[in-house]
């Protein structure tokens, strides 16, 4: 059975960008360190204080140099409605 951890970099009161991603980081470090398998980022398109992830892709991309986690995944969400 393989075990994942699902990422969002989320817009704190406060708290910079940069630190929202820090944090993130700190998360990634985490589970590849309990011995997770995968890693899934979360992208929310037009819910700016939901998530600063614009591109997963760049985002996978520093995740894959600091980590040596086997996979990585995207996932992403539009709002429907109000």
């Amino acid at each position: 059975m393989n075990f994942g951890f699902l990422t969002e970099c989320y817009a704190r009161e406060g708290k910079s960008h940069a630190q929202a991603y820090a944090d993130a980081l700190v998360q990634v470090d985490a589970a590849e360190s309990l011995g997770l398998d995968s890693i899934w980022m979360v992208e929310q398109h037009f819910r700016p204080w939901a998530s600063l992830l614009p591109s997963p892709m760049l985002f996978g991309s520093t995740i894959s140099a600091r980590n040596a986690l086997g996979r990585l995944g995207s996932v992403s969400f539009v709002p429907c409605g109000s």
